[in-house]
């Protein structure tokens, strides 16, 4: 659920498909959050290293072109001019000046800016589209087995892609 809310409040924020946002963090409940979130609206993550110094965030960022950086308070520091439409946002209180809270990610107002299915590849026969399964309605790997019956354990799910249309 809290995954789901941070991808709506990325979404809020701006963050679309095939755009990138940083996650400078330790290993933490937000870099998990985080990194889902991004990944359920086809957002790409990149992730650094918080022990970076500021030319390495600075060669990093440019390079990834990323829009958005979640991080702690301490390491806001090394990110000041960086770049003047960079958001920044803060897993810790206080939530230092020019920065978001990461509570501005998980608020109750959750839009659903995400697919729902899964695209496992195969064939609808009926309806000649690629089959697709809705992930809570039964576990993936089951949905597998019923596609390929026949096919070799390692074959079975090749090809899963989020995002499908339906």
């Amino acid at each position: 659920l809290i995954c789901r809310r941070v991808a709506s409040g990325l979404y809020k924020l701006g963050i679309r498909k095939g755009d990138v946002i940083m996650i400078l963090l330790q290993n933490s409940a937000e870099f998990v959050f985080s990194f889902m979130g991004a990944s359920m609206i086809g957002a790409v993550s990149t992730t650094a290293n918080p022990f970076y110094t500021s030319q390495e965030l600075y060669k990093q960022l440019k390079s990834s072109g990323a829009k958005l950086i979640i991080t702690h308070s301490q390491y806001v520091d090394k990110l000041k001019n960086l770049g003047e439409n960079l958001t920044l946002i803060t897993t810790d209180e206080p939530t230092p000046e020019n920065c978001l809270p990461f509570s501005t990610l998980i608020t109750d107002d959750e839009t659903n800016p995400f697919q729902e299915t899964v695209d496992i590849g195969g064939d609808d026969a009926a309806a000649g589209r690629p089959a697709r399964v809705d992930p809570r309605e039964r576990p993936l790997p089951a949905a597998c087995r019923e596609l390929a019956p026949g096919a070799a354990r390692r074959d079975r799910c090749r090809g899963v892609r989020a995002g499908g249309h339906r």
